[in-house]
């Protein structure tokens, strides 16, 4: 469907700057791929935590630089509640807080921040297959009313070859949350010669057993776009055997630099990783620290993965995902209700 021909603005809307960066890395590589008969405008809010002063003061924010088309791109989907519900759309990146969280809290979430936000728009993007799914098993909304638009890899991630080292393998562990398993991590390289290479903020519970496990480490935290790069290809396998995500950007990224990437063996991560690749148990150490060593021992495992890693990131194409939101909001601008 072609956009009208008068220009028209899209409001993206991002968490507070300076917390995290995930979200905002992927609709960086989007945004500059949009229909070119839209003019886009990004804001972020000022406050992160949730406390209801902040919230109320994130609402009228939102609410101020309204467009014709509003795009909250995750997390804070409460700002919905004062947009106008047909020029509105969510991005779902994951149900964390609802699928891991207990009682009270729980429902808190999923009533505020999922089924009531949810509520108060016209479309919900999510961004794999499973995240629709716990949308509907959760009851967040009528099915008819979610998009999957996957997340794409930047295409500033290329191909870069590089000669294995052997004898010390430079390991990268993107991500410090509890989802992103990295006590497991440690554990399975314990007896594993490496240098891993830790992205995020480290607690004093993974310092210690990094030290007690004798693992040579650098942590590196608020690291820019064009270091994170330089670490996938300074690396010589990518570690991402996540115990929860919704969707796992870093296998692409991984396999786009032309890297080994070792990865869990449930949803979304098999999926997102592609057919026959390299699959493990998140849960079981055991598993882990056996991937890694296949990995590190077998040179034809890594050619072969490499090879169907470099195929696997063409259905992710920037362009490609970009032309799905550029769709979506000519659906929101050629909607009268």
């Amino acid at each position: 469907m072609e956009l009208q021909k008068q220009k028209k603005t899209v409001s993206i809307f991002f968490r507070s700057e300076g917390i995290d960066y995930s979200i905002e890395r992927i609709f960086d590589s989007i945004i500059p791929k949009l229909d070119s008969s839209l003019t886009t405008k990004n804001f972020y809010v000022p406050y992160y935590r949730i406390k209801l002063n902040y919230i109320f003061k994130n609402l009228i924010y939102c609410k101020r630089n309204k467009s014709d088309v509003n795009h909250i791109t995750g997390v804070i989907h409460y700002c919905s509640f004062l947009l106008p519900y047909s020029k509105t759309i969510i991005t779902i990146h994951d149900l964390i807080s609802v699928e891991q969280g207990r009682g009270l809290k729980k429902i808190f979430f999923w009533f505020f921040f999922f089924y009531l936000p949810i509520k108060k728009c016209k479309y919900v993007t999510c961004i794999s297959e499973s995240v629709r799914s716990s949308l509907i098993k959760y009851k967040c909304c009528d099915p008819s009313k979610i998009i999957v638009i996957p997340n794409p890899v930047s295409d500033s991630f290329v191909f870069t070859p590089k000669e294995f080292n052997n004898e010390e393998p430079r390991i990268l562990h993107i991500g410090t949350r509890p989802n992103k398993n990295l006590i497991n991590v440690i554990k399975a390289l314990s007896e594993v010669p490496c240098h891993l290479i830790i992205v995020g903020k480290l607690g004093k519970l993974e310092e210690d057993l990094l030290k007690e496990c004798k693992i040579k480490y650098t942590n590196k935290i608020d690291l820019t776009n064009e270091q994170i790069q330089k670490e996938y290809i300074e690396c010589d396998i990518v570690s991402f055997p996540s115990v929860y995500e919704g969707f796992g950007v870093p296998i692409l990224e991984g396999q786009a630099v032309g890297r080994p990437v070792l990865t869990s063996n449930i949803l979304p991560m098999k999926a997102v990783a592609g057919e026959n690749y390299f699959l493990i148990d998140p849960f079981d150490v055991g598993k882990i620290s056996e991937g890694f060593k296949k990995l590190i021992n077998n040179t034809d495992l890594r050619k072969e993965l490499i090879e169907l890693g470099l195929k696997n990131v063409e259905k992710y194409n920037v362009e490609a995902i970009a032309q799905m939101y550029s769709e979506l909001y000519s659906k929101v601008l050629t909607s009268n209700n």
